[in-house]
């Protein structure tokens, strides 16, 4: 149980011709999907001998690491909250928490509340650091952690307030301190993570967009790139999760289809409640015009959900119900497309995000099923939720006519 996610949505649509790779919330661009997914820095469990050799600081982050890839929010909150009561002066538990909260952000991005909560978080992850690194200035995992909390505020740049220039900086600043803690330890594997994910990416950037980045000083060697993000998944502690997850839009790039396609359904097996694995997986297959592997695939991550196993198992099998029904769509079974979506609402019939895009597709399919009162039914539920990848707009589009016309 090792390891924590920095997971960015994406939409894939094709073998030939891709339009999202798994780091790309925004469309058209390879704009650093995180200049600097920067390393998770590997912890050995308020003085700095005693936070590295805590077993008890250790055992709390390696079970909120596992937590929070496996998107059990409020259980893993508790983790961070318990390690910022033991250790308020060192920065990890700060950027452990900012980046759960950058999971929730991510999927309602019109939340003021989450982007107040993260801004705060990563301004005292960075306090933090700064202060520790004054007494400490060559720790290596302080240093990997303020770079972290860059690397925390890169990606809420991109893919929550798409602030593109402001991760541009945010990921420059945080590779100095990422550089810092590799030249400090060559062999502090981890670190490799950050390295390599700056490499690639601003050494893969488009040259529509690469002028503006070296102009900040963003350079990259995309080749080095994918081999140091090798070396952190085969050697590093604590992040070979975490370099998996980079690798997979690596993969997704590059193109390297039967690679991308064996680590997704690896994690899949791994994290069975990381409802953004299903959606990254469904895209996936839509995009390939796979959809019978998709359901055959999300049948067997069903059976390793129990749902009495955790809080989220329910939340979990709602979500695979739903890119259940997303797969049978786009292989236009409608019958099966409201099946499933009926069984993902009975299982978690109160989350907002979840059924403001369910009833979206239930109309949709319901048109198609020439079950139209049914299907103006459903788009009016769905202006009943928050408005999520333009639920709202296309549900009252479809209210005047019906999807398909």
């Amino acid at each position: 149980m090792v390891g924590y996610a920095r997971i960015i949505k994406a939409n894939h649509s094709g073998r030939d011709k891709p339009t999202k790779s798994p780091v790309l919330f925004f469309r058209g661009l390879l704009l650093i999907p995180i200049l600097t997914l920067l390393a998770p820095p590997a912890i050995f469990p308020q003085t700095k001998d005693q936070f590295y050799s805590d077993p008890k600081a250790d055992a709390i982050i390696r079970h909120g690491l596992h937590l929070s890839y496996n998107l059990e929010y409020s259980l893993s909150e508790k983790d961070w909250d318990d390690l910022i009561h033991l250790y308020p002066e060192h920065p990890a538990g700060y950027v452990n928490k900012a980046a759960l909260v950058w999971w929730q952000a991510v999927e309602n991005r019109q939340n003021k509340q989450l982007q107040e909560q993260f801004a705060t978080l990563t301004k005292k992850a960075i306090d933090k650091g700064m202060v520790w690194l004054q007494k400490s200035p060559r720790d290596k995992f302080a240093l990997a952690y303020v770079a972290s909390a860059y690397g925390n505020a890169t990606r809420f740049d991109v893919t929550v307030t798409r602030s593109y220039f402001s991760a541009l900086r945010n990921g420059k600043k945080g590779h100095k301190y990422i550089d810092l803690a590799h030249a400090v330890d060559p062999n502090y594997y981890d670190t490799y993570i950050g390295l390599g994910s700056y490499n690639y990416f601003t050494g893969a950037l488009p040259s529509v967009i690469k002028p503006f980045a070296w102009l900040l000083g963003a350079r990259g060697d995309k080749d080095q790139g994918i081999h140091q993000l090798l070396l952190a998944s085969e050697k590093g502690e604590y992040g070979r999760t975490e370099a998996r997850i980079v690798l997979l839009s690596v993969y997704f790039s590059e193109r390297r289809w039967d690679e991308y396609e064996r680590l997704l359904d690896t994690l899949l097996e791994e994290y069975p409640l990381n409802h953004v694995f299903y959606t990254w997986a469904s895209n996936y297959y839509i995009g390939m015009r796979r959809w019978d592997l998709a359901i055959s695939e999300f049948r067997k991550v069903e059976k390793l959900i129990d749902p009495n196993g955790s809080p989220y198992g329910p939340g979990a099998l709602a979500w695979l119900n739903f890119n259940l029904g997303r797969n049978y769509f786009a292989k236009q079974d409608w019958i099966h497309t409201v099946a499933v979506l009926d069984q993902a609402e009975k299982l978690d019939p109160g989350n907002p995000v979840l059924l403001a895009q369910l009833y979206l597709l239930k109309g949709n399919a319901l048109d198609k099923l020439g079950r139209r009162p049914d299907a103006v039914a459903a788009y009016q539920r769905a202006l009943q939720y928050p408005s999520i990848e333009d639920s709202y707009a296309k549900s009252k589009r479809y209210l005047k006519s019906a999807y398909g016309e």
